[in-house]
């Protein structure tokens, strides 16, 4: 490990600049630490959040699958978890969540670190001492060399109890605890040095409580000395509880799921967790110390750019998706923060990356769902006007409208299955008339428009339309029937403009097509120009 995961005070600032929500919860489900972006993430603050129950983000149709992923935890499993949470403002978010049991020496669960990501702590002043001492809060007290109370001042009353004539001439030892430890010894041996000396010390108050208490000792006048002291038990507390936090923080970067890599702005890495380790194995260099190598040389600019501008723009740059070199098209999302490590440490930077390739995968898939014809594998409908819309202004288009002869009657003599196939079959014939530069689109039923960027004139189109029903009008085989299938075309010519009505330029060839339709079918009509 290096320096700054032996550092946990520098590894909570880093997972602290990360954009996703980090929590750490108790075993029965109390949010004991929330940091990160859980606050922008949820809306509520630490102090909303701390000791309320996690269910608190909970909706009722994700509370089985997160009570699933509580026993799995429970098991010493590692989760993770796709559900959902609701912010403070009621709006439901769904979320990514890794979650990572932390077991002590004994196996005892004591707490779970989750990362969650969005599919998201007296000064005297200028008074003259004497006067400083007196007014100040801070127990002040002078003892001789015989160890017996000569001064009681500032706070000493309010924190030990006693009042001065209670206490001038007592033994130091009033206010120690029972069991004295040979530390308080080494303290008057620094004095008598003439030096000072502060530490913590448990401390006796009047009623017998005790507290703990942090003192500075300085030698006093004739072989005695003068302490300062003050009551450090709550933050000696919070301490213990950060020092667990920074603990459970360290396990966390090194556990999560989530791959996270600490860099110098030149891209050398200072720190990765393990998850970045399986990430990195997907790149044909697994090993590499910086991590621009771990890119495509050619996407390495802007990702080497934003690490620069970190140094004088504290910015955060998010959603850079690049190629994992010789990866086989596995592509990563890269969020890269600054991180403020103090004035005399070198600038870094949190990098997360995330591989978005089956998700990336995923919306092509869906976006050709939206956009092609199911049965025909032809586009739909709905591609229609973006397409028109898409072509330069004044561009001449054809348009014509097919619409199948007597298809009614296959439907209803051999079956919607028949029909189908024939829709299938004549999908693919006019695809193999119509030019690369073409688009064919099922329209609906058994219509079908074709789109010809560049069509001029309406003798070509009425060229292109006796074409297309000669090779349609083959007989088509249906299980082993021969069905004789036509068609009838109507062309419309129309230029391409932002203005461009498309009703009733795709009317004009509809129009056409009735015509042919009442010529007796199978035959092509084109519509005067408009």
């Amino acid at each position: 490990m290096s320096t700054v995961a032996q550092d946990p005070g520098r590894l909570i600032a880093f997972l602290d600049a990360s954009h996703v929500a980090i929590t750490v919860i108790s075993p029965d489900g109390i949010v004991e630490e929330w940091l990160g972006a859980a606050e922008s993430m949820f809306g509520y603050t630490s102090e909303e959040m701390v000791g309320r129950h996690i269910r608190t983000l909970w909706i009722d149709e994700a509370a089985g699958r997160d009570l699933a992923a509580l026993e799995r935890l429970r098991a010493g499993e590692r989760v993770d978890v796709n559900t959902r949470r609701r912010g403070k403002d009621g709006r439901v978010l769904d979320v990514e969540i890794s979650a990572s049991a932390i077991f002590d020496a004994d196996g005892t669960w004591t707490s779970t670190v989750t990362m969650t990501r969005d599919v998201t702590p007296p000064s005297l002043g200028a008074l003259p001492v004497g006067r400083a001492l007196q007014d100040s809060r801070l127990a002040v007290i002078a003892i001789d060399a015989r160890r017996r109370i000569t001064t009681w001042g500032g706070g000493a009353e309010a924190l030990y109890g006693w009042s001065e004539p209670e206490v001038l001439g007592l033994a130091i030892e009033t206010l120690w605890p029972v069991e004295r430890t040979d530390d308080y010894e080494r303290v008057f041996q620094t004095t008598a040095a003439g030096a000072s000396i502060t530490f913590r010390a448990e401390r006796r108050r009047k009623d017998g409580s005790q507290f703990l208490a942090e003192l500075t000792v300085s030698p006093g006048n004739h072989g005695g000395s003068v302490s300062v002291s003050r009551d450090v038990t709550e933050q000696a507390a919070i301490e213990a509880r950060a020092a667990a936090a920074e603990r459970r923080f360290e396990a966390a970067f090194a556990t999560a799921a989530l791959p996270l890599v600490i860099c110098e702005l030149d891209g050398t890495i200072v720190e990765h967790n393990d998850a970045y380790g399986v990430l990195t194995t997907r790149s044909e260099n697994p090993t590499t110390e910086r991590l621009l190598d771990l890119i495509e040389p050619d996407h390495r600019p802007p990702i080497a750019a934003a690490l620069t501008a970190l140094a004088k723009n504290p910015g955060r740059f998010e959603g850079i998706e690049v190629p994992l070199a010789g990866s086989d098209n596995h592509i990563v999302n890269l969020s890269i923060a600054p991180v403020d490590d103090g004035p005399d440490r070198p600038p870094l930077a949190l990098v997360q990356l995330i591989d978005v390739s089956d998700q990336l995968r995923i919306q092509a898939e869906l976006a050709e769902i939206a956009t092609v014809d199911p049965l025909t594998q032809v586009f739909n409908r709905s591609c229609f006007e973006p397409l028109l819309a898409s072509l330069d202004a004044g561009q001449p288009v054809g348009l014509l409208f097919v619409d199948l002869d007597g298809f009614k009657a296959v439907n209803d003599d051999r079956g919607h299955a028949a029909g189908d196939i024939v829709l299938q079959v004549v999908a693919q014939r006019l695809e193999s008339v119509v030019r690369d530069s073409d688009y064919v689109i099922r329209f609906g039923g058994d219509e079908f428009v074709i789109v010809c960027p560049g069509l001029v004139e309406r003798d070509a189109a009425a060229r292109l339309g006796d074409r297309l029903r000669s090779v349609v009008n083959q007989p088509i085989d249906v299980d082993g029937l021969e069905l004789a299938i036509t068609v009838s075309i109507g062309a419309a010519l129309v230029h391409a403009s932002p203005e461009l009505d498309t009703d009733a330029a795709i009317g004009l060839a509809d129009a056409a097509m009735y015509e042919a339709k009442a010529a007796g079918r199978d035959t092509t009509v084109t519509a005067p120009l408009p």
